[in-house]
């Protein structure tokens, strides 16, 4: 016998999801009658206190608020991006997903549904639990929220069982001061990269696995239930890494508001010149291309990378790598911030001397201030970048 709630339902999304690359009347006409069909079926199942797995499955189609979204052309999808260039853009469909808008009551409609029916781990029908833990994921993404559901059997086990397994040792990511559990995290994101790098001998192969769909979604609902502490810049920055390379949302909104968080972070931060602090500036001044914030990440790479003796892009490069990097994804976007740092550094200082003359005078800053501090001096000392001893 065949199910109207289940087969309305399908019928509806994959019609919405046709409307993205362009729908005729007849289209419309069946995609909105068929929601119609599915809203009315749902309202009678709630008021009976149904919690069926077709229930849920209806309802989470239902979150989307788009009846006619605009046609994938028409989306300018890649300005959601910065400067990256993310690959697997379409992987679970993670490029179509992340141009809906979703209906808030509905979410939470789901969310009751769910849990009257005693956790995603008590949804059997195949395939509903993990596109409700998919949706779920998106949806967080697109506010910078925790998600709303813990994670179901599916991924847990692909976490317990697959992920961890090829995990490296913790010692490897001693350079985060971190947490253990988000060195974990930072590690499986470094060993993502690797895949992704691999992806691109056989893309399509790539886009068709579902284990690379669920490790890039685990990721991405790790970072977005890590709590704020005194790692935010680097939660900020993992975000925005993930955001730009591992998870691609298609939407400019997620990665403007980190990049403004992570920039009033650093502002308040008094660290002085670090690795860590050069990749930070590097991944999110990638992130800020063509937006307000890109002037301030130029700034201080400027300021950086003569205090680390960076004098060359191939050398920020290898610092890159020591964190998070993938260079198929970043460097066109670390090239250019790199160009315009180097501009604004020749600009500043004497046409002869560059930023060779830069780093020269941070030296006798340097040894200026030393010498002042030992002999215990009151006088005061002015100096315009931040301090480092040059090796």
């Amino acid at each position: 016998m065949t199910n109207e709630l289940l087969l309305n339902s399908f019928i509806w999304t994959a019609a919405v999801e046709k409307s993205l690359h362009g729908s005729s009347e007849v289209d419309t006409s069946v995609m909105v009658r068929c929601q119609n069909n599915a809203v009315k079926s749902v309202r009678e199942h709630i008021e009976r206190g149904d919690a069926f797995d077709e229930v849920i499955f209806a309802v989470l189609c239902l979150t989307i608020a788009d009846t006619e979204p605009k046609p994938g052309w028409e989306v300018h999808a890649e300005e959601g991006f910065g400067g990256f260039d993310p690959p697997l853009r379409s992987l679970g469909w993670l490029n179509y997903l992340s141009q809906f808008r979703w209906t808030h009551l509905h979410i939470k409609a789901l969310q009751a549904l769910v849990e009257r029916r005693g956790g995603l781990s008590q949804v059997s029908t195949p395939g509903v639990a993990d596109q409700v833990q998919c949706t779920d994921i998106i949806q967080a993404s697109m506010l910078l929220t925790r998600p709303n559901f813990e994670l179901g059997v599916l991924y847990r086990h692909v976490l317990e069982h697959q992920v961890k397994v090829i995990r490296p040792p913790r010692s490897r990511a001693n350079q985060f001061q971190v947490s253990d559990n988000f060195k974990d995290l930072l590690l499986d994101m470094r060993t993502y990269c690797r895949l992704l790098k691999q992806s691109y001998k056989d893309v399509q192969a790539a886009l068709s696995s579902w284990e690379m769909n669920v490790q890039r979604n685990l990721i991405q609902y790790r970072l977005l239930s890590l709590p704020r502490g005194d790692d935010e810049i680097c939660r900020l920055i993992a975000l925005i890494f993930s955001c730009g390379v591992i998870f691609p949302v298609a939407r400019k909104r997620p990665l403007k508001i980190l990049v403004k968080q992570l920039v009033a972070e650093l502002e308040r931060n008094s660290d002085p010149p670090s690795e860590f602090l050069l990749w930070v500036t590097a991944v999110g001044g990638v992130a800020a291309a063509g937006s307000y914030h890109e002037g301030f990440f130029v700034q201080k790479l400027k300021l950086l990378a003569p205090a680390l003796c960076v004098l060359e892009f191939r050398d920020m490069r290898d610092i890159m790598h020591k964190y998070l990097w993938l260079n198929q994804a970043c460097d066109r976007g670390a090239s250019s911030l790199w160009d315009r740092a180097v501009s604004a550094c020749e600009e500043g200082s004497d046409a002869k001397g560059g930023c060779d003359q830069i780093i020269q005078r941070e030296k006798d800053e340097i040894l200026a201030f030393e010498a002042a501090t030992l002999r215990n001096s009151f006088e005061v000392i002015r100096l315009s970048t931040p301090l480092l001893t040059c090796s």
